[in-house]
């Protein structure tokens, strides 16, 4: 059996994954989908200082603590920031890493740095004084009307520092197999711009006719996408 960790965006916490779980497991996969310090029901423990590099050690210890050997590493959004960080502090624990329409980081450059204007607006009208984000309405997220009262109801406010705080270290995913599911009803260019990035580094490349949040909007899909990417041969 395959240990799969699933690693949520912003706003999110560990609940995003459950319709994903659910068509996983009966595929032989051992599913963990851990919740963020700050997010999800551990939304009390939010401070405004709360970031990728905390997160990161929290994924860490979660691979030491409740997996063994190799798994697969898979993230939405903003959680491929957080997953390059896993890849290049423990390359020998991820079988293979699988960016979910997710941002790719590069050295010295925030996620804020890397998304450009029409993001920075974005968070500038989000942000409150107390540093902390409130949620991106539902269509930003390519989530459809009729899912916006369930989805909304469970966002939580995010650490405007967290896109704001520069990628530490070179990205290099050299040393493990890495794939890119685009979902091309992505919204925003720079998410887009990620997937062109993707398939420059010859990464196994899938794509999906769904908006951001796939794990959402069309979970049967997206788990027979990362089935056969468990099982088609590693380059």
């Amino acid at each position: 059996m395959t240990d799969i960790v699933l690693v949520h965006g912003a706003f999110q916490g560990g609940w995003v994954w459950n319709a994903l779980a659910a068509h996983l497991r009966p595929e032989g996969f051992r599913v963990h989908a851990p919740t963020l310090s700050g997010c999800g029901y551990l939304r009390r423990g939010l401070r405004p200082e709360t970031g990728p590099a905390e997160w990161i050690e929290e994924l860490l210890a979660y691979l030491r603590l409740h997996t063994r050997g190799r798994v697969i590493l898979a993230g939405n959004s903003f959680a491929g920031l957080l997953c390059a960080g896993v890849l290049m502090r423990a390359p020998e624990r991820i079988l293979q890493a699988v960016f979910i329409d997710a941002m790719l980081p590069e050295s010295g450059k925030s996620f804020l740095d890397q998304a450009g204007a029409p993001f920075a607006a974005l968070l500038e009208k989000h942000t409150s004084g107390d540093g902390l984000v409130s949620p991106w309405p539902p269509p930003v997220f390519g989530i459809p009307e009729e899912q916006w009262p369930d989805f909304a109801s469970r966002l939580a406010t995010f650490p405007a520092s967290a896109f704001r705080a520069p990628f530490a270290g070179d990205f290099d995913p050299q040393r493990t197999p890495c794939a890119y599911i685009a979902c091309s009803r992505t919204a925003s260019p720079f998410i887009r711009a990620m997937a062109a990035r993707a398939r420059d580094l010859g990464w196994q490349m899938r794509e999906m006719d769904s908006g951001h949040c796939p794990m959402v909007t069309h979970p049967r899909e997206l788990a027979e996408l990362l089935t056969g990417l468990a099982q088609a041969p590693m380059c």
